[in-house]
């Protein structure tokens, strides 16, 4: 199974901090999960941060 929009703002933490759930299956497929861990890779190694920001927000 694969997610097909899978990035970290689909992941959820819970308050106790010991669980995480992946969320928006809307897109989801049958499919090789090295997809998921492309696009992934795709999408944080392309990533930037708006110029009016310094490079860690706290």
């Amino acid at each position: 199974m694969c997610h097909g929009d899978f990035h970290h703002d689909n992941v959820m933490l819970s308050e106790a901090g010991d669980q995480y759930w992946v969320i928006d299956w809307m897109t989801g497929m049958s499919g090789d999960p090295a997809g998921d861990v492309a696009r992934s890779w795709v999408i944080l190694m392309s990533a930037t941060l708006p110029e009016d920001k310094e490079p860690v927000i706290q």
